[in-house]
């Protein structure tokens, strides 16, 4: 999962905290059990009127990068920050940059 989370230059410290944060979330799953129902919640990208930012990193899955386009093309108000850098995670590999895109698009 780390590998999978991360994007490349992401450093030793950084894939520490990840695996740490991955182990405790398959403990959660497992003490949860087969009990757990899901629902699907509707989403009306209509009812979004607020400006929106949508950051995905390069590195991260298809299936995210593929869902980000998809929102941004969905919102005339949202624009899209792509991070050649980033994996699924850019908050964790890069806190002050990732915070700089958040108080930059909050502005």
């Amino acid at each position: 999962m780390v590998e999978v989370w991360l994007g490349p230059d992401a450093d030793e410290h950084h894939r520490a905290l990840l695996w740490d944060m991955q182990r405790r979330a398959f403990d959660l799953q497992v003490a949860a059990g087969d009990d757990v129902t899901n629902r699907d919640l509707p989403l009306d990208l209509a009812r979004i009127t607020a400006p929106v930012t949508v950051v995905v990193g390069d590195h991260d899955l298809l299936f995210f990068r593929t869902t980000a386009r998809v929102l941004v093309d969905g919102l005339p108000q949202a624009d899209l920050v792509e991070l050649p850098w980033g994996g699924h995670l850019p908050s964790l590999e890069r806190p002050a940059e990732t915070a700089g895109l958040v108080a930059s698009a909050l502005s």
